[in-house]
């Protein structure tokens, strides 16, 4: 248990972490040419898988949960 728990609080890091990392390419067009169409392309996915993976780790919390519309789109990004 104490294993999960690490790994979901490490979730949101990452995110933040990916999120930055695309802003920082949108203001500085110069680091995109850097880098191919394929690396920015697994750079949105990345984002969107973890914040699936957060509202989905969101869900299951006992003290909150999501709603059904909110729970189908972290489904649908994750591709269930």
């Amino acid at each position: 248990m104490e294993k999960l728990q690490n790994i979901q609080g490490s979730l949101t890091p990452v995110l933040m972490t990916l999120t930055r990392l695309g802003t920082l390419l949108a203001r500085q067009p110069e680091l995109q040419e850097q880098l191919s169409e394929e690396d920015l392309e697994t750079l949105a996915v990345l984002q969107e898988h973890f914040y699936a993976l957060i509202l989905i780790r969101e869900h299951y919390r006992p003290d909150r949960e999501l709603d059904d519309s909110e729970l189908n789109h972290a489904r649908k990004i994750m591709g269930e």
